[in-house]
């Protein structure tokens, strides 16, 4: 069939795994720069993908099985606050996609501050997930107590029932939806 187009044969519609198709392999360039023609089976071609594994899931885009996208439906940061004294909270951030670094404030004794330098918060779909971490009293627990457009403010209480400073290892996550 010398002289005939790749585009000019017939379709085949539904191969089977021992038929052979025409490949340029462009590793091999002794033929041409472009690459070298060769044959190979349909089976070779479907071996390559018998280690992708569809994921499934609200947030998994299949389009593409080899690299499936998966998103989440909000912003988050993720991260450790300790404080000390009446110094202002330090934090460890192990993961930031709010797209805005968070500064963090001591307001008063007990009363602590994330702070976003652009209007980011809202009540209506910031969600905040925390956790006491290690407290210089037993049995502290932590309130969020106000969430504005560019603040969460939230309380540290002590055994005792009144706010409080120092602690370590405080777990946060905020989500904004």
């Amino acid at each position: 069939m010398a002289g005939i187009k790749v585009t000019d044969l017939d379709s085949l519609n539904s191969p089977e795994n021992n038929d052979i198709i025409y490949i340029v392999d462009v590793s091999d360039t002794t033929e041409s720069a472009q690459g070298t023609s060769k044959q190979t089976k349909i089976q070779f071609l479907l071996d390559l993908s018998t280690n992708v594994q569809a994921v499934s899931g609200e947030l998994v885009d299949n389009t593409n099985p080899q690299n499936p996208v998966v998103s989440r439906p909000y912003l988050t940061w993720v991260g450790k606050l300790t404080q000390t004294g009446t110094a202002d909270p330090t934090a460890v951030v192990f993961e930031n996609t709010l797209g805005v670094t968070l500064t963090y404030n001591r307001g008063s004794s007990g009363r602590f501050e994330l702070i976003s330098p652009s209007s980011l918060f809202d009540q209506s779909n910031t969600l905040v997930l925390v956790t006491a971490g290690t407290s210089t009293y037993n049995d502290c627990f932590v309130v969020i107590s106000a969430i504005s457009a560019t603040t969460i403010t939230f309380d540290n209480y002590g055994n005792g029932g009144g706010l409080q400073d120092v602690f370590s290892n405080m777990n946060f996550e905020i989500r904004v939806y």
